[in-house]
């Protein structure tokens, strides 16, 4: 496994190692490890697989599906998490808007679209102290570059990062880590402000919006529901077909059918 160090500083002065390995079966199993060995906030992994083109069309090159995930130890409530699925899908948005002609939309809470294809996600994990504070949160990205994007480096990278020559997943790694502490930093510090103007931005590039019609899970079973909103905790909102409006606080009280073909195949990979 080869890999090489760098560092860097966020948009604040937070200082970040940025570790790029060339493979890694998870870069998010890869980084937990470092996280319970005692590894520091803003500790990155950047990873990517390089797929041979298929075998039906040697000229045809698969998406390479770039990982990118990041170690954080917030003093944040662990009930403010969810912000944090938001704000990385939004900071997916804008990298993904920066490199290429995708125009994403964000399901909520944290996957990505262009048109009907998923093309990334953020996921968290984490691990909570006996007094129920965070020992560490773990952000998890993962994005496929698929031929719609370009090399351009963006500016906001640009006043952080130094390195040239770089391969275009990594242009777009480098893009994202700075997207995402560019939002996560006014979060982290309770800028309230800030804060709710990043949840409009996310609000803005969600779907479903406002009256779709959704299925939601109670007691093991697919309920009808319409959607009334995104709160200010980038809860989602929905009135069950009889009853009263209740809030989802996890992705997985919402039925999406793209997640569980997606789920149902890599499980059969």
């Amino acid at each position: 496994m080869a890999s090489k160090i760098t560092a860097s500083r966020s948009p604040r002065g937070r200082l970040l190692t940025i570790e790029w390995v060339d493979a890694l079966p998870s870069a998010a199993a890869y980084i937990e490890e470092i996280a319970r060995h005692g590894g520091s906030d803003g500790y990155v992994v950047v990873t990517k697989d390089a797929p041979a083109p298929a075998a039906q069309d040697q000229k045809k090159q698969r998406p390479t599906t770039l990982s990118v995930s990041i170690l954080l130890r917030p003093s944040i409530p662990p009930d403010r998490a969810m912000m944090l699925s938001a704000l990385g899908a939004l900071a997916l948005t804008r990298a993904i808007r920066r490199h290429s002609s995708h125009e994403p939309m964000i399901r909520w809470i944290s996957d990505i679209y262009a048109g009907k294809q998923w093309i990334g996600s953020t996921s968290l994990r984490a691990a909570l102290r006996p007094t129920g504070s965070f020992n560490y949160l773990l952000v998890n990205f993962s994005l496929l570059i698929t031929p719609s994007f370009t090399g351009n480096l963006s500016d906001i990278v640009r006043s952080v990062f130094s390195q040239n020559r770089m391969t275009l997943p990594d242009q777009v790694a480098e893009t994202l880590i700075g997207e995402f502490f560019a939002l996560y930093e006014p979060f982290s510090t309770a800028d309230e402000k800030q804060t709710a103007t990043l949840l409009d931005e996310y609000r803005d590039c969600s779907i479903p919006v406002r009256d779709a019609r959704v299925r939601i899970w109670q007691n093991g079973v697919r309920i009808p529901a319409t959607v009334v909103g995104i709160d200010d905790r980038a809860r989602l909102v929905v009135t069950p077909r009889h009853g009263e409006s209740i809030v989802l606080r996890s992705a997985a009280e919402l039925y999406d059918p793209h997640r569980a073909r997606r789920q149902r195949k890599n499980e059969n990979a």
